[in-house]
């Protein structure tokens, strides 16, 4: 029911978009196609999102009627994915350093070495 209403209020705008851009038409009518525009804009912004919410809806309910049943194929992928993309520490010419502290340090150095060979330059 919802599908077809979204349907008919877009065809309804599409109508509307073609009265408005017709120039044969009274600016009295003009102004009140523009408001019935943006009228049907709203309701069609309004209807999508309750189609979006019934969307989803059916979606939870569909899994938590089924499961999730991939859960323990896709856990070791996202276990091996989650160790690849995780930083314990950064190698700065051959030492690990892996507490907050020396990255702080670190960083504060590098940066003060960039600040200082740009206004060397005159940048």
């Amino acid at each position: 029911m919802i599908f077809i209403q979204v349907d008919r209020i877009v065809d309804e705008l599409n109508e509307l978009d073609i009265l408005v851009a017709s120039h044969d038409v009274s600016p009295s009518i003009e102004d009140e196609l523009r408001a019935r525009r943006i009228e049907a804009n709203t309701r069609v912004w309004d209807s999508l999102c309750v189609r979006d919410s019934l969307l989803r809806q059916k979606a939870k309910s569909r899994w938590l009627k089924k499961g999730d049943k991939n859960s323990r194929f896709f856990h070791p992928f996202l276990k091996v994915r989650f160790h690849r993309n995780n930083i314990v520490g950064l190698n700065v010419e051959g030492e690990i350093i892996d507490d907050v502290g020396g990255l702080r340090r670190w960083v504060l150095t590098i940066s003060e070495i960039v600040f200082k060979s740009r206004s060397l330059i005159g940048l």
